[in-house]
């Protein structure tokens, strides 16, 4: 596994930025924004912090322990976008929304406004009028994007696991909305929802 190069985030002033759900076919798009004030100490106060990732390379428990270890030290956000933006504006723009979101949310619990932001991905976050640097793989790159990652991830987790308790038969707790074969085959069988993203069905003709 790549460890974090830290000498991208030594620096007072970021925020790291990152998206989960972008390809799932039903729910939210989540946005985690993570800042700390004093990374050269406060990193260090975070138990296995070298351990640190990409929240697609964890596991399950390892990214609920560093989600609740980030959360003691770092300030953090979250942002979304929900399914009807996903249909009207298309998934590029939904996950612009929720990172602004996430980044305007943090923002209010931060005493400065000036900050580079480091979003992961190609494109900038749209109508943010910050500094912005665009990582690709970030969450594998920067330690301030793969926090964000880590919280975000175990958010929407949680999300859709409640969400499966009111639409059991696409289990959602176990695919949290992404096409495997078995929520492909619930569609065809039962039909779509409120919480399936028609846009994604449709290309796939699933609706």
């Amino acid at each position: 596994m790549e460890l974090i190069n830290f000498d991208l985030d030594i620096k007072t002033n970021i925020i790291g930025v990152d998206e989960v759900g972008r390809g799932s076919f039903a729910g939210d798009v989540f946005a985690g924004a993570v800042h700390f004030s004093d990374l050269k100490n406060d990193f260090q106060n975070i138990k296995n912090f070298h351990l640190i990732n990409d929240s697609k390379q964890l596991s399950i428990n390892s990214r609920k322990f560093f989600s609740q270890e980030i959360k003691k030290t770092a300030f953090f956000a979250l942002g979304k976008a929900c399914c009807k933006e996903i249909d009207k504006y298309g998934i590029s723009k939904a996950v612009s929304f929720a990172m602004k979101r996430a980044v305007v949310n943090l923002l209010n619990l931060l005493k400065t406004k000036k900050f580079l932001i480091l979003v992961d991905g190609i494109k900038k976050i749209e109508d943010l009028d910050l500094e912005q640097t665009t990582l690709k793989k970030g969450d594998s790159r920067s330690f301030h994007i793969a926090c964000a990652s880590i919280i975000a991830k175990v958010e929407r987790d949680a999300y859709m696991d409640e969400l499966h308790k009111k639409y059991s038969i696409y289990n959602w707790q176990k695919n949290k909305g992404y096409g495997t074969l078995q929520h492909r085959q619930a569609i065809i069988q039962h039909g779509y929802c409120e919480e399936h993203r028609k846009l994604f069905l449709r290309k796939l003709n699933l609706n």
